[in-house]
C-alpha cells in the first residue's frame, strides 16, 4: 500500500478521536490564563484522569494497575492543589507545599513510564 493511501487511512480513521478530544479540551483551554498555575494544574489534571481511564481499562503492560493507581493519586492531588481546602489556615501552607512536592515527585519518578 503506497505511503499516501496509508496516510489518508490514518487521517480519516482518527478524526472521531479528534472531535472527542477537542469536544473534551475546549473547556480546559478557554479557562486558560496565562498569569495563574491554575489552568495548568486542571490541564495535568484532566490529561491523568483520561489517561488513567485508558490504561485501566486497556492497559496490558506488567506494571499497568499500578501505573493507574500513581495517576489515580496524582489525579487526587491536583483535586486537593485545585481545591485549596485544606482545613486549618495556619497549616494549608505547609499541606499545600507537601501535596505539590508530593504529586511532582509522583510524576517525576513515573512519568516515563506511563504509556501503553
Amino acid at each position: 500500500m503506497p505511503y499516501w493511501c496509508y496516510a489518508t487511512y490514518r487521517f480519516i480513521a482518527c478524526i472521531p478521536a479528534g472531535v472527542r478530544n477537542i469536544v473534551r479540551w475546549v473547556p480546559v483551554v478557554w479557562s486558560d490564563t496565562d498569569y495563574d498555575y491554575e489552568p495548568l494544574l486542571q490541564m495535568m489534571r484532566e490529561k491523568l484522569d483520561s489517561m488513567e481511564g485508558a490504561i485501566r481499562a486497556n492497559g496490558y503492560g506488567v506494571a499497568h494497575i499500578q501505573d493507574a493507581d500513581n495517576m489515580r493519586v496524582c489525579v487526587l492531588l491536583l483535586d486537593r492543589i485545585i481545591a485549596d481546602e485544606y482545613p486549618i489556615e495556619a497549616f494549608r501552607r505547609d499541606q499545600r507545599g507537601n501535596d505539590t512536592k508530593y504529586l511532582f515527585e509522583l510524576m517525576g519518578k513515573h512519568v516515563l513510564t506511563w504509556w501503553d
